[in-house]
C-alpha cells in the first residue's frame, strides 16, 4: 500500500532541469522557487530532477522549494551521472546509487 494513498499517478509532470542546468544561464533561485510554487498551485504533482543537473543544485532547489509539501507530490530523481570535480562522471554501480540517495 502506498505511503500516500491520497496521491494518484499524475498525468503530467514538470522537468526541473532548466531551472539550474543547460539551455542557457540558470534561473535565479528566488525565481526558480516561485516557478515551482506556481507549478504546484497549478496542479503539478510530479517533479523531475537529477543529480547531474546543476551539479546537484537542482535537487537542492526542488527540495528547498517544496519541502513543506513533500507528502503531496511525486519526485523523480535520476542518478548514475553526476558532476565530480567539474567533470561529468558516469557510474551506474549500485553502491554509487546508494551514495546518491
Amino acid at each position: 500500500m502506498s505511503k500516500h494513498p491520497h496521491l494518484t499517478n499524475p498525468n503530467i509532470g514538470l522537468g526541473c532541469m532548466n531551472l539550474s542546468h543547460a539551455y542557457g544561464s540558470p534561473v535565479a533561485e528566488e525565481q526558480a522557487i516561485e516557478a515551482l510554487h506556481q507549478a504546484f498551485e497549478m496542479g503539478y504533482r510530479h517533479f523531475d530532477t537529477a543529480t547531474l543537473y546543476g551539479g546537484g543544485n537542482n535537487e537542492l532547489l526542488v527540495g528547498k522549494a517544496l519541502k513543506d509539501r513533500r507528502d503531496d507530490f511525486f519526485l523523480a530523481s535520476k542518478c548514475g551521472m553526476a558532476m565530480v570535480d567539474g567533470k561529468k562522471e558516469i557510474n551506474g554501480r549500485p553502491e554509487k546509487h546508494s551514495q546518491a540517495m
